[in-house]
């Protein structure tokens, strides 16, 4: 398994900090530079990344042996893209409770709500069915959407690589631990920010995996709005990841004393 960071669930602050202008931009207009996010007695709530790793691990743990499956003909393609589908499936909806569960216990307001997340599912579903094309020999097309995304190590490193190396045996199967993370990093992050939205808090922050993975944009959202804090009512990006392999997370910050 890939080495994590996990931030700390409920961290309470005391420090304000000043802010950018709502778009990020360190303008030297007195209105811009006189905001503030105001820390003091906020409280940090962020799901654990063991918990996104874990899910992300039996994720790709199912697909991978769908994969090898398939791979030695044991599979076909035609059961081994709804097979696929279905585990994408349940995972989105045992991370869901969990999310739920975990968010409700902060005192938080979160539904899980399928339709929400429709467009991360969707997306993830495409994938795996891509590699199950290049795999079955009959690919949509000739190209793979995996690495060149950002500027990051990592993914310098992948795209050295070229193209052919996404169909050898070691990329498809790390094009299926990619899709894994993304997908239920994706989930967690759009979760947090709706969470964050109906529960009337006070900020978001990005937080930044410090890896070979940090790009130029995640560093720009990290230290974007107010040294990477935003206010609900700013400008705010769009939740991580921001590209394939990305591992930041949004944390909600509230005036609220979270339970243990």
């Amino acid at each position: 398994m890939l080495p994590t960071t996990t931030p700390a669930t409920a961290k309470i602050n005391t420090t304000p900090v000043t802010a950018k202008d709502p778009a990020g931009t360190d303008a030297k207009n007195p209105a811009h530079s006189a905001k503030k996010v105001d820390l003091t007695n906020s409280c940090t709530i962020s799901f654990p990344a063991e918990k996104i790793e874990s899910a992300s691990g039996g994720l790709r743990r199912d697909l991978v042996r769908l994969y090898r499956q398939l791979r030695n003909h044991y599979l076909s393609a035609h059961i081994a893209r709804p097979a696929g589908t279905s585990t994408i499936e349940q995972t989105l909806t045992e991370l869901g409770l969990e999310l739920e569960a975990y968010l409700t216990k902060k005192h938080l307001t979160f539904s899980f709500e399928r339709s929400a997340l429709q467009k991360i599912f969707d997306e993830t579903v495409a994938r795996w069915n891509k590699v199950v094309d290049d795999v079955s020999g009959n690919p949509a097309d000739n190209t793979v959407s995996q690495a060149g995304f950002c500027n990051c190590q990592e993914h310098t490193r992948l795209q050295a690589a070229m193209l052919p190396f996404w169909f050898t045996n070691a990329g498809l199967t790390r094009r299926i631990l990619g899709l894994s993370q993304d997908f239920t990093y994706g989930i967690v992050n759009e979760s947090m920010r709706v969470s964050a939205t109906q529960s009337d808090a006070y900020a978001m922050h990005w937080n930044m995996h410090n890896d070979d993975r940090l790009c130029e944009v995640c560093l720009g959202y990290g230290t974007g709005g107010a040294n990477g804090y935003y206010l609900m009512h700013w400008f705010m990006p769009a939740p991580p990841p921001v590209h394939y392999g990305c591992r930041c997370q949004y944390q909600i910050i509230t005036k609220q004393q979270p339970q243990p």
